[in-house]
């Protein structure tokens, strides 16, 4: 079953980051083109810029305003391939 979207965590409580575990989604064939979000709670200026680097298609920031995380999962859900 392939998602319509992922959103990640960065900072995670085990062993792996979010982004050992974006590498992963992204080296599978199957799941490369799913769109991945980060979920992040970091403020430093060009957080969004190093996340798309590292290969996030998009982030999310921490504390949530319900609005802007709507918006933001509707936008990538209804993009046009």
């Amino acid at each position: 079953m392939k998602p319509d979207l992922v959103i990640l965590d960065i900072y995670l409580r085990d062993q792996y980051s979010g982004y050992d575990i974006l590498r992963e989604i992204r080296r599978r064939p199957e799941l490369a083109s799913v769109p991945i979000l980060a979920f992040t709670a970091s403020t430093m200026p060009d957080m969004e810029e190093s996340l798309i680097s590292e290969g996030f298609d998009g982030y999310i920031p921490k504390p949530v305003v319900r609005a802007s995380m709507v918006s933001i999962v509707n936008e990538f859900l209804h993009k046009e391939d």
